[in-house]
């Protein structure tokens, strides 16, 4: 395990990475689903998570984009304990406004 990425960084956080790809995160509907039993209500909305490719790249440090990738993880795991304190699912909602949830979070609590 001696490639890890504290040790990549420790090596080459330096130096620079000019194609870091983009993506935003989105909430799509599926449209015509209907559940058993829903039949005469008209279905029942489901949503899923995508992630859309944005144009460009960004250009950062190795140990920057190390440092980021820290820093989502923990975000991330903390939008998940949020969510599943809520009842909710920790990473595709089960309503539209379900999407928000635990996604306003203090930059204080992500270390």
């Amino acid at each position: 395990a001696m490639w890890n990425l504290q040790f990549i960084s420790g090596v080459a956080g330096h130096e620079y990475c000019h194609k870091i790809r983009r993506f935003s995160r989105q909430v799509v509907e599926e449209s015509n689903l209907v559940a058993p039993g829903d039949e005469e209500e008209g279905g029942t909305k489901r949503y899923y998570v995508t992630h859309k490719e944005e144009d460009g790249y960004v250009s950062m440090k190795l140990s920057d984009y190390i440092a980021y990738l820290d820093k989502r993880a923990a975000a991330l795991q903390l939008v998940a304990t949020v969510r599943n304190e809520n009842g909710s699912h920790p990473d595709n909602p089960k309503t539209q406004n379900d999407e928000g949830i635990g996604r306003q979070i203090q930059e204080d609590k992500v270390e």
